[in-house]
């Protein structure tokens, strides 16, 4: 590396470490992955997923970018106000973890990332585990720095896929709660058959990543379920590790404040739950519309194909999840606001 180079990295570096800098896309750069900044100010986070507000502030002003080494992302500095997570939500997908999001980003005292793609790049990255842990809190720093008065509180949603990297979660946020959301499976596989999700093309995520056989047929309502289900054994997996705690979409938007919060140690105010309520009856993903329950149009979707995936990929893990969610309360954390 020349004189002029190192100056640059090192001067991208400074600024990146001023308040309202966020992480915003990670991509491959000469033969390293390279971490572009965007300057959020003082913008909360309110869109569906983290990023819409990136594309957002990128729309706003293009030409304002930092470009750093993802690994110098390690050295981002503690001195800058940024909180540790308060609970991490782990999803099978279609399954009403956007609707928490948008639900908890109704507050104010809450910091809200959603499938934050830096994430995902560093939970994916080839690196050596001591270094990912360490990589993966920096960049939770990063996203989690103070930038409005009154936030108290930073809730992280995960990608559907990264259950199967619990453990890593665990090593990087040995005291943070989380929550696995979870749905009745062949309604989850109807939305995914309609849409499907990046966690079900073969291209986008490994098979491997779920401990799939990568040979293997990787498409079709087969591999959905097979996918869903490896998602799912993962976090019941996980659970006897502790921590954790199964909501089943059927009890949202409630549950939120019944049961999600105090297992994250908050007591939300009465004006908080309203808000939370009043955003609930929105459709999570298009905000401006109003929700439309779904429950039976999806039943009527469901194929013969899918109850048979189901049946051979998901019932048995899906009963787990059931047992786990009706056996075990939420430990009682003390409530902090």
């Amino acid at each position: 590396m020349d004189g002029a180079t190192r100056s640059k990295q090192t001067a991208a570096a400074s600024a990146a470490r001023q308040l309202g800098w966020l992480p915003a896309r990670v991509r491959a750069e000469g033969g390293a992955l390279a971490l572009d900044w965007r300057h959020f100010g003082a913008k909360r986070l309110t869109e569906p997923f983290y990023e819409d507000s990136a594309a957002a502030i990128q729309a706003g002003d293009p030409d304002r970018l930092i470009t750093t080494p993802l690994t110098d992302t390690a050295a981002w500095p503690a001195r800058l106000p940024s909180l540790e997570p308060s609970g991490l939500i782990f999803h099978m997908s279609r399954c009403g973890s956007t609707l928490i999001t948008q639900m908890l980003a109704a507050c104010d005292a809450n910091l809200v990332v959603s499938e934050a793609g830096p994430i995902d790049a560093v939970v994916r990255a080839d690196l050596a585990p001591a270094q990912r842990i360490a990589l993966l809190r920096a960049m939770a720093g990063a996203l989690g720095q103070v930038r409005n008065a009154g936030e108290t509180r930073y809730f992280i949603k995960l990608d559907s896929w990264h259950a199967c990297a619990l453990p890593l979660f665990r090593a990087a946020f040995p005291a943070t709660p989380w929550v696995f959301i979870y749905r009745d499976p062949a309604a989850v596989m109807v939305s995914h058959t309609g849409r499907v999700g990046a966690q079900l093309v073969s291209d986008l995520v490994s098979p491997a990543f779920y401990g799939l056989d990568p040979g293997g047929q990787t498409w079709g309502v087969d591999y959905y379920a097979r996918v869903l289900g490896a998602i799912c054994a993962a976090a019941a997996r996980e659970y006897a590790g502790g921590g954790g705690l199964m909501v089943n979409y059927s009890e949202l938007p409630r549950a939120l404040w019944t049961r999600i919060l105090p297992h994250f140690g908050v007591a939300p105010s009465a004006p908080e739950v309203q808000r939370m309520a009043a955003a609930a009856r929105f459709d999570a993903k298009a905000p401006g519309r109003r929700f439309e329950p779904d429950v039976a149009a999806k039943r009527l979707a469901t194929t013969a194909a899918i109850e048979y995936a189901v049946e051979r990929s998901l019932a048995e893990v899906y009963g787990r999840l059931e047992a786990l969610r009706s056996a075990v309360q939420s430990p009682a954390r003390r409530p902090r606001r």
